[in-house]
Protein backbone atom coordinates (compact mmCIF):
# COMPACT_ATOMS: atom_id res chain seq x y z
CA UNK A 1 0.00 0.00 0.00
CA UNK A 2 1.98 3.06 -1.31
CA UNK A 3 1.19 6.59 0.02
CA UNK A 4 2.32 8.81 -2.52
CA UNK A 5 4.57 11.19 -0.59
CA UNK A 6 0.82 13.30 0.59
CA UNK A 7 0.63 11.62 4.12
CA UNK A 8 3.88 12.75 5.09
CA UNK A 9 2.95 16.48 4.87
CA UNK A 10 1.12 16.01 8.17
CA UNK A 11 2.95 12.55 9.57
CA UNK A 12 6.36 13.50 9.06
CA UNK A 13 6.80 11.09 11.84
CA UNK A 14 6.16 7.94 9.45
CA UNK A 15 9.48 8.33 7.78
CA UNK A 16 11.12 7.75 11.73
CA UNK A 17 8.95 4.71 12.39
CA UNK A 18 10.15 3.17 8.99
CA UNK A 19 7.60 4.70 6.47
CA UNK A 20 3.67 4.64 6.23
CA UNK A 21 4.02 0.94 4.86
CA UNK A 22 5.46 -0.28 8.43
CA UNK A 23 2.78 1.71 10.19
CA UNK A 24 -0.10 1.00 8.16
CA UNK A 25 0.86 -2.89 8.30
CA UNK A 26 1.96 -2.78 12.13
CA UNK A 27 -1.59 -0.88 12.74
CA UNK A 28 -3.40 -3.77 10.91
CA UNK A 29 -2.02 -6.48 12.64
CA UNK A 30 -3.24 -4.37 16.32
CA UNK A 31 -6.45 -3.42 13.88
CA UNK A 32 -6.97 -7.33 13.33
CA UNK A 33 -6.23 -8.81 16.74
CA UNK A 34 -8.56 -5.79 17.96
CA UNK A 35 -11.51 -7.14 16.00
CA UNK A 36 -10.81 -10.68 16.69
CA UNK A 37 -11.15 -10.31 20.78
CA UNK A 38 -14.36 -8.54 19.63
CA UNK A 39 -15.71 -11.25 17.53
CA UNK A 40 -14.80 -13.30 20.65
CA UNK A 41 -16.50 -11.13 23.05
CA UNK A 42 -19.67 -10.61 21.07
CA UNK A 43 -19.78 -14.81 21.22
CA UNK A 44 -19.42 -14.88 24.74
CA UNK A 45 -21.22 -11.70 26.28
CA UNK A 46 -22.43 -11.34 29.54
CA UNK A 47 -25.66 -9.54 28.65
CA UNK A 48 -28.75 -10.42 29.90
CA UNK A 49 -29.61 -14.06 29.05
CA UNK A 50 -26.30 -14.28 27.44
CA UNK A 51 -27.00 -16.03 24.07
CA UNK A 52 -24.12 -15.60 21.93
CA UNK A 53 -24.05 -13.42 19.22
CA UNK A 54 -22.08 -14.91 15.86
CA UNK A 55 -21.37 -12.86 13.09
CA UNK A 56 -21.17 -14.11 9.16
CA UNK A 57 -20.43 -11.64 6.65
CA UNK A 58 -21.41 -13.86 4.33
CA UNK A 59 -25.15 -14.57 5.65
CA UNK A 60 -27.29 -11.69 5.87
CA UNK A 61 -28.43 -10.51 8.46
CA UNK A 62 -24.92 -11.23 9.66
CA UNK A 63 -25.96 -11.93 13.19
CA UNK A 64 -26.99 -15.57 14.19
CA UNK A 65 -27.53 -17.41 16.99
CA UNK A 66 -25.29 -20.74 16.47
CA UNK A 67 -22.81 -21.08 13.61
CA UNK A 68 -23.05 -22.14 10.67
CA UNK A 69 -25.88 -19.69 10.13
CA UNK A 70 -28.83 -20.86 8.68
CA UNK A 71 -30.55 -18.09 6.91
CA UNK A 72 -33.89 -17.48 8.97
CA UNK A 73 -33.87 -19.59 11.83
CA UNK A 74 -30.67 -18.94 13.21
CA UNK A 75 -30.82 -15.26 12.39
CA UNK A 76 -30.95 -12.25 15.16
CA UNK A 77 -34.42 -10.45 14.59
CA UNK A 78 -35.32 -10.05 17.59
CA UNK A 79 -32.46 -8.38 20.05
CA UNK A 80 -34.34 -8.38 23.35
CA UNK A 81 -31.74 -10.72 25.02
CA UNK A 82 -33.88 -12.03 27.26
CA UNK A 83 -34.78 -9.11 29.42
CA UNK A 84 -37.93 -7.00 30.16
CA UNK A 85 -35.21 -4.09 29.58
CA UNK A 86 -35.70 -3.16 25.87
CA UNK A 87 -32.61 -0.91 25.85
CA UNK A 88 -30.37 -3.86 26.90
CA UNK A 89 -31.05 -6.13 23.89
CA UNK A 90 -30.92 -2.32 21.74
CA UNK A 91 -27.82 -1.12 23.03
CA UNK A 92 -25.94 -5.08 22.11
CA UNK A 93 -27.75 -4.31 19.10
CA UNK A 94 -25.73 -1.27 18.45
CA UNK A 95 -22.86 -3.30 19.43
CA UNK A 96 -22.84 -5.61 16.93
CA UNK A 97 -24.08 -3.26 14.29
CA UNK A 98 -20.54 -1.22 15.35
CA UNK A 99 -18.89 -4.58 14.97
CA UNK A 100 -19.91 -5.14 11.16
CA UNK A 101 -18.90 -1.26 10.65
CA UNK A 102 -15.66 -1.41 11.34
CA UNK A 103 -15.21 -4.67 10.23
CA UNK A 104 -16.32 -3.53 7.03
CA UNK A 105 -14.37 -0.77 6.76
CA UNK A 106 -11.07 -1.79 5.38
CA UNK A 107 -9.20 1.82 5.96
CA UNK A 108 -10.78 1.50 9.95
CA UNK A 109 -7.16 0.85 10.90
CA UNK A 110 -5.81 3.73 8.91
CA UNK A 111 -8.25 6.45 8.98
CA UNK A 112 -9.59 7.63 12.25
CA UNK A 113 -7.38 4.78 14.32
CA UNK A 114 -8.79 6.28 17.70
CA UNK A 115 -12.34 6.19 17.03
CA UNK A 116 -11.68 2.65 15.72
CA UNK A 117 -10.23 1.63 18.84
CA UNK A 118 -13.16 4.01 21.06
CA UNK A 119 -16.00 2.14 19.02
CA UNK A 120 -14.03 -1.70 19.86
CA UNK A 121 -13.29 -0.55 23.56
CA UNK A 122 -17.17 0.32 24.02
CA UNK A 123 -18.15 -2.37 22.53
CA UNK A 124 -16.67 -5.09 24.19
CA UNK A 125 -16.41 -3.16 27.79
CA UNK A 126 -20.20 -2.91 27.06
CA UNK A 127 -20.77 -6.86 26.41
CA UNK A 128 -18.59 -7.58 29.35
CA UNK A 129 -19.97 -5.63 32.00
CA UNK A 130 -23.49 -4.37 31.39
CA UNK A 131 -22.20 -0.87 31.16
CA UNK A 132 -19.52 1.94 30.18
CA UNK A 133 -17.16 3.19 32.53
CA UNK A 134 -15.81 6.67 30.37
CA UNK A 135 -12.54 7.37 32.01
CA UNK A 136 -10.49 10.28 32.25
CA UNK A 137 -6.61 10.81 32.66
CA UNK A 138 -7.08 11.98 36.50
CA UNK A 139 -8.04 8.59 37.05
CA UNK A 140 -11.43 9.81 38.65
CA UNK A 141 -13.67 7.53 36.57
CA UNK A 142 -12.65 4.06 35.52
CA UNK A 143 -8.74 4.32 36.34
CA UNK A 144 -7.24 1.39 37.40
CA UNK A 145 -4.01 -0.24 38.23
CA UNK A 146 -5.55 -3.26 36.83
CA UNK A 147 -5.85 -3.40 32.72
CA UNK A 148 -8.52 -5.99 33.61
CA UNK A 149 -10.54 -4.34 35.56
CA UNK A 150 -11.33 -2.03 32.35
CA UNK A 151 -11.29 -4.99 30.03
CA UNK A 152 -10.91 -8.46 30.85
CA UNK A 153 -8.95 -10.46 28.49
CA UNK A 154 -8.45 -13.34 30.39
CA UNK A 155 -10.94 -15.30 28.94
CA UNK A 156 -9.90 -14.52 25.17
CA UNK A 157 -6.37 -15.10 25.88
CA UNK A 158 -7.34 -18.63 27.59
CA UNK A 159 -9.15 -19.27 24.14
CA UNK A 160 -6.13 -18.12 21.79
CA UNK A 161 -3.64 -20.08 23.88
CA UNK A 162 -5.71 -22.99 23.61
CA UNK A 163 -5.46 -22.24 19.88
CA UNK A 164 -9.08 -21.59 18.87
CA UNK A 165 -8.72 -18.76 17.61
CA UNK A 166 -6.57 -17.40 14.30
CA UNK A 167 -3.36 -17.22 14.81
CA UNK A 168 -1.78 -13.33 14.90
CA UNK A 169 1.67 -12.22 15.53
CA UNK A 170 0.30 -9.60 18.14
CA UNK A 171 1.14 -10.52 22.09
CA UNK A 172 -2.56 -9.48 24.32
CA UNK A 173 0.25 -7.47 25.98
CA UNK A 174 0.20 -5.83 22.87
CA UNK A 175 -3.47 -5.50 22.37
CA UNK A 176 -3.82 -4.26 25.55
CA UNK A 177 -1.80 -1.50 24.70
CA UNK A 178 -3.63 -0.73 21.67
CA UNK A 179 -6.62 -1.00 23.21
CA UNK A 180 -6.08 0.64 26.77
CA UNK A 181 -4.30 3.77 27.34
CA UNK A 182 -1.54 3.92 30.45
CA UNK A 183 -0.69 6.87 32.86
CA UNK A 184 0.54 7.25 36.03
CA UNK A 185 0.27 3.39 36.38
CA UNK A 186 -3.64 3.83 35.58
CA UNK A 187 -5.58 2.29 32.55
CA UNK A 188 -7.96 4.29 30.60
CA UNK A 189 -10.17 3.71 27.69
CA UNK A 190 -8.13 5.13 24.51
Amino acid sequence: MECPGRCFGCHSNFAAEGGVDAVIEEEKELFDRGLDFYLFTLANHNIGNKTPVYYDVTTYPYFHKSLPAKRGTTDFKTWTMGTADSTIGKQVMGVAFNYNLINREKGAHVHNRSYTRRLMFDGIQYLQKGANTYSTSTGAIGGTADPNAQLSFTGYSTAVAAGTRPANPVSISQLKGWLLRSSGGLYYRR
